[in-house]
């Protein structure tokens, strides 16, 4: 079986990479993932509840992140077994960036056995396809939410910045106005000192 995509999301390629390698986020936006873990050598183990058409079941499996060039291209390796059956295969993913966007393509094969494989290829493709556009779809919304509470802390933090240097700053002494208009009547009294003596 084989599915390709790509998804465009707001962000330069480093920053969509960190989000996708986030095992928080991960939690928080692949459908059915209960837990994932990354050891030191880059493995990822992971747990996820699986339903496709009337197979339903928790699955187990590691992943290899190989081929690393941050944060353009990984190919990833990995394989799973469960209650529904057994899956493995590889996907290759890479990130082009255009402008202040990037451009996410994917492409993996994917081998699937035991009762799984009963469900027939169509629906189990489709499956695939909708798990990973629902999991970009919440990638991307996490990054959007991100950005705006960046932006907004960027916005408090200058307008404290403003702040503190008013508070910081002396007092006039006169408004601007009374000292112009001070300027202004000791020209004209020093005029009418000078033609007032013959």
């Amino acid at each position: 079986m084989k599915i390709n995509g790509s998804y465009t999301f707001p962000a330069k390629a480093d920053i969509v990479w960190d989000l996708l390698l986030d095992p928080q986020v991960l939690l928080q936006v692949i459908p059915g993932l209960q837990a994932v873990e990354f050891s030191a050598s880059g493995d990822i183990t992971a747990t996820a509840l699986v339903g496709i058409g009337p197979l339903k079941g928790t699955f187990s499996g590691k992943l290899q992140l190989l081929d690393q060039q941050k944060p353009t291209h990984v190919r990833i390796v990995g394989e799973g077994k469960g209650g529904p059956g057994f899956m493995k295969g590889t996907c290759i993913i890479d990130a082009v960036e255009q402008g202040d966007a990037t451009i996410v393509n994917y492409q993996a094969t994917i081998q699937i056995g035991g009762p799984l494989a009963s469900v027939g290829q169509r629906l189990v493709d489709a499956a695939t396809n909708s798990i990973m556009q629902q999991g970009f779809g919440a990638f991307n919304q996490v990054l959007v939410e991100r950005q705006a509470a960046e932006a907004a802390s960027a916005a408090a933090l200058r307008q404290a910045q403003h702040a503190a240097l008013a508070a910081a700053a002396p007092p006039e002494l006169f408004p601007g106005w009374v000292a112009g208009a001070l300027a202004v009547a000791l020209s004209l009294l020093s005029l009418w000192v000078y033609f007032s003596h013959p």
